[in-house]
């Protein structure tokens, strides 16, 4: 381990590190360890470094593993290993690196601001998604792939997540009305926030509902009498939360947004079945 002892740099023996004995480092960076399983202790250094430490090798597959930078630095518990680090310990107001890299906010990628400025392994937009943001938590938000874990990291995680995996199935249905027209009865499909009551969400998505006939089939079907008529957003918008007939009708009709139509062949009914 290097670290300052008495403001000098210098280098501490391994059998005093984690020994908790009286402090060696001007930042007690020999006794910083942890207990990663009830029966192995290590240095923190030596948690996700490519080498097992623990027998079972619980020291690499610990949780501050699952992200890591793709820049390296030399760990000060390290010297000699040009290694990734958790994100957790960048500019943590602790120097984990050589020369305190990890404490250089310039040198390291970050996505979103305010309460959701976090660091992220590397500059790419996969890495830059949506979070679960925490409302005083002590991290200020969670990551998608966290989130119900079963770590509380929110301080009421855990309780949104139960509320949430107790909700009704996804509704795959559109609302249906028939009515008469021109002697003919028409069957009318209304999108969930296209129907009486919910206007209010139609001027949140920025346009209006419109009526616009379903396309398949898009001629006269023999011995069927009703026709679909889709009430619908009137421009297209992303569709990748729609499902079932949302979904299909949606699509079909040009209102989605990057997302084909999954009826690839146009069905014919102009004949009696044989």
């Amino acid at each position: 381990v290097v670290c300052p002892i008495g403001g000098y740099i210098s280098t501490v023996s391994k059998f005093l590190v984690c020994e908790s004995l009286a402090q060696v480092c001007d930042d007690h960076l020999e006794n910083t360890c942890l207990y990663v399983t009830p029966i192995c202790h290590v240095h923190k250094h030596q948690l996700c470094d490519l080498q097992e430490d623990c027998r079972d090798g619980s020291d690499e597959d610990n949780v501050a593993c699952s992200l890591l930078t793709v820049r390296t630095c030399t760990r000060r518990g390290r010297p000699g290993w040009e290694l990734p680090i958790p994100l957790p310990w960048l500019t943590d107001d602790f120097t984990d690196c050589m020369e305190g890299k990890d404490e250089d906010r310039t040198l390291w990628p970050t996505c979103g601001a305010g309460a959701t400025l976090r660091y992220v392994p590397e500059n790419q937009a996969d890495f830059c998604q949506d979070v679960f943001l925490c409302q005083g938590g002590k991290s200020g938000y969670v990551e998608f792939d966290f989130l119900c874990d079963g770590v509380e990291s929110c301080g009421f995680e855990n309780n949104v997540c139960s509320v949430s995996r107790s909700f009704p199935d996804v509704s795959t249905k559109l609302q249906r009305f028939t009515m008469e027209k021109d002697g003919r009865s028409v069957g009318v499909r209304y999108m969930f926030y296209c129907t009486k009551g919910m206007s209010s969400l139609v001027r949140l998505h920025k346009g209006l509902c419109t009526t616009r006939s379903f396309a398949f089939p898009a001629h006269q079907i023999y011995g069927l009498r009703e026709q679909n008529v889709l009430v619908v957003p009137v421009s297209p918008r992303p569709c990748d939360y729609l499902f079932g007939e949302h979904y299909v009708y949606t699509s079909c009709s040009g209102g989605c947004l990057h997302s084909p139509c999954p009826l690839k062949n146009h069905p014919v009914y102009d004949s009696c079945p044989t």
